[in-house]
């Protein structure tokens, strides 16, 4: 059952977060609340769990729990988070438009979705199988090559019947 909000605030910022957090810590008094700025604040300058952990006195098992049972807690991570990305998005977008063009090609990649040409070379493929079909026709006896450019070279004769056509062979 939720607990009623303290309905004095001194200077105090009435934000979503902060009405969770007390809403979250009035039903158990005998814990002691969190300063939810300071974890934002940590979150937004990049530290880790253990490293907020070791900040606010507690340890990465709590910090674990504050995050799956204080919707607060987690929103508090959250925000910090998503102002480092972005800060840092800023800045590189900052020093690209300043002329580092590594950084352009990069943020081109990834918010574009640019990518780098890939020419085939298609004037090697081709040698290979014509390379391919050489070696092949040497191993056929010469007769058999005879024989076939002499039967290539015939009339053909349409068969009306069917779709196909037939080589006749001349006389000899």
């Amino acid at each position: 059952m939720p607990h009623a909000l303290p309905l004095k605030r001194k200077n105090k910022k009435l934000d979503a977060y902060t009405l969770l957090h007390e809403s979250f810590y009035s039903a158990r008094k005998d814990k002691k609340p969190i300063d939810l700025d300071a974890i934002k604040g940590l979150a937004a300058i990049g530290a880790t769990r253990e490293e907020i952990g070791s900040v606010i006195g507690c340890s990465l098992s709590w910090i674990d729990k504050q995050m799956t049972g204080n919707p607060a807690f987690a929103t508090a991570m959250e925000l910090g988070t998503a102002e480092l990305k972005t800060s840092l998005r800023r800045v590189q977008v900052q020093m690209a438009l300043s002329g580092n063009v590594p950084l352009l090609i990069w943020l081109g990649k990834q918010c574009l979705g640019q990518s780098d040409k890939h020419e085939q070379n298609n004037k090697t493929e081709i040698n290979v199988t014509v390379q391919r079909a050489t070696e092949e026709l040497r191993n056929i006896p010469r007769g058999q090559l005879l024989e076939a450019l002499r039967i290539m070279e015939q009339p053909a004769i349409e068969n009306n019947s069917t779709s196909e056509t037939i080589i006749v062979p001349e006389a000899e």
